[in-house]
């Protein structure tokens, strides 16, 4: 990839999502989960709550960077004669097992994890490519999280911006 070629052409969405993982520039600066962001926004003197910022996506104004849906893994565990439990191992698909299974999300580490396969399986993408969800539906059964957003420190001057030009739109419709 030449960086005149990316110099050229504006990207947005998932295109800009895919050349940053290709680039690994999550290793450089990796992306803040929402409360980390809010926290970053409070520091910076920027007045901003978690439901702000769902509207803000909800009218198309102000989109996290990405959103992960957490893959779900499930181990084979096989309980000891002391209590204890010894894990056997990753149940696959498909694979049948006797004893008991714990089943846990994986949380991506951006400077280990594939997250360009995470991207091409659907689990990492731009919410700004997807019709908007109400961000209740990010917990599962159980109330752990199952999807999380995550933004950029760089979003911070365009999130600034927003606040100061948008927010009569917040108040209508």
């Amino acid at each position: 990839m030449a960086d005149q070629e990316f110099s050229r052409i504006s990207l947005l969405g998932d295109d800009l999502l895919r050349v940053l993982l290709e680039l690994d520039a999550f290793r450089v600066c990796p992306p803040l989960e929402t409360e980390a962001f809010l926290t970053q926004c409070s520091s910076s003197g920027l007045r901003v709550t978690a439901d702000l910022l769902e509207q803000f996506e909800k009218k198309g104004l102000f989109y996290p960077l990405l959103r992960v849906r957490f893959p779900i893994h499930r181990a084979k565990h096989r309980p000891l004669a002391d209590g204890g439990i010894e894990d056997c191992g990753t149940l696959r698909e498909g694979e049948t097992w006797e004893g008991p299974i714990h089943e846990s999300y994986v949380w991506p580490d951006f400077s280990r994890h594939s997250l360009l396969q995470w991207m091409e399986e659907g689990l990492l993408y731009s919410p700004e490519t997807r019709t908007f969800e109400d961000w209740d539906t990010f917990r599962d059964k159980n109330g752990r999280k199952a999807i999380a957003s995550y933004y950029s420190p760089f979003q911070l001057y365009t999130l600034d911006f927003q606040l100061s030009s948008t927010g009569f739109l917040l108040n209508s419709v």
